[in-house]
């Protein structure tokens, strides 16, 4: 019977100067103004044929907490929104929030200290408007829903992301090359994009969603503006370059650093420097932006 499907966007930044990051847990890298505003993008996807519903949220945040989604759950049930039963239709089981993993947004939005340390606690400013930007894009997506279609396409996205700790790498059966150094730059094993292209009855894309394996660190701990860093460019590339909501979440990024990487002499990277940042968080967001419009292009 197909699908329902809504998709919706909203603004997730927080304050911008004298807070916390939340990534690097240095005391010291505090806000100073803004390189990338940050979202979040929600999915909402109703299968007809059984009437269950599922909230996908990819949010441009280091992580999303308990705290925070607690707290989007709690305003979704008193948004009023109910199933078939009468009961909420949003609850803790069907709205999987998850994060692009940046290191460059405001933290101080989890209620467990050791996530709030480096930031000098919980701060409430930044916590409500993360919540309010999750709970707001869901909202979006709930009331845009249309007939539609889901494709997928998945393929290797090579040379984007390297080891950065190659003696937690040999310990993994598969790797035979025990003589690897850490100056060396090693390729992942796993380096699959995945990506959702959802269409409306008429045939017309509504957004998409993709997964990549690599760590948001191109923006390192001397920066001081709030950033999405390759993540989000590489969102705001593709958003601008087809019109839909595009969200670029992580996968399985372990070990995978923008920075264990060669720059182009092949000499290796060393860490972001606070000058080449901006410049670094362009190249891999390009990377990220070009494979997820190949797979877009061939989803049909």
């Amino acid at each position: 019977m197909g699908f329902k499907i809504g998709i919706g966007k909203d603004d997730v930044t927080g304050p911008c100067l004298e807070i916390g990051f939340m990534g690097m847990s240095r005391f010291c890298q505090t806000g100073k103004g803004i390189h990338t505003r940050l979202h979040s993008r929600a999915f909402v996807i109703e299968d007809l044929a059984n009437n269950k519903i599922v909230a996908i949220v990819c949010a441009d945040l280091g992580a999303c907490t308990l705290a925070v989604k607690g707290e989007v759950i709690k305003k979704l049930k008193d948004s009023g929104l109910l199933d078939q039963h009468g009961q909420p239709l949003f609850n803790d089981n069907n709205v999987m929030i998850t994060a692009t993993h940046t290191h460059s947004g405001p933290g101080g939005y989890s209620h467990y200290l050791v996530y709030n340390a480096s930031i000098r606690g919980f701060n409430q400013q930044n916590f409500e408007q993360i919540v309010k930007g999750i709970h707001g894009s869901i909202i979006k997506a709930y009331h845009n829903k249309q007939t539609g279609k889901i494709f997928i396409h998945s393929a290797d996205l090579n040379e984007c992301g390297g080891i950065r700790s190659i003696g937690a790498y040999k310990m993994n059966p598969e790797v035979t090359d025990k003589e690897l150094t850490e100056d060396m730059v090693v390729e992942p094993l796993y380096k699959k994009m995945t990506l959702l292209k959802f269409l409306n009855d008429q045939d017309e894309s509504i957004g998409t969603i993709n997964w990549f394996a690599l760590h948001p660190t191109n923006m390192g701990e001397l920066n001081k503006l709030i950033s999405g860093d390759n993540k989000g460019y590489a969102e705001q590339l593709f958003e601008k370059s087809t019109g839909v909501i595009a969200a670029f979440a992580n996968s399985c990024c372990g070990d995978i650093s923008p920075n264990s990487w060669k720059d182009d002499q092949g000499a290796k990277f060393k860490r972001p420097d606070g000058k080449t940042d901006a410049l670094r968080t362009e190249i891999f967001a390009k990377k990220q932006f070009k494979k997820a419009l190949d797979l877009y292009d061939m989803a049909n």
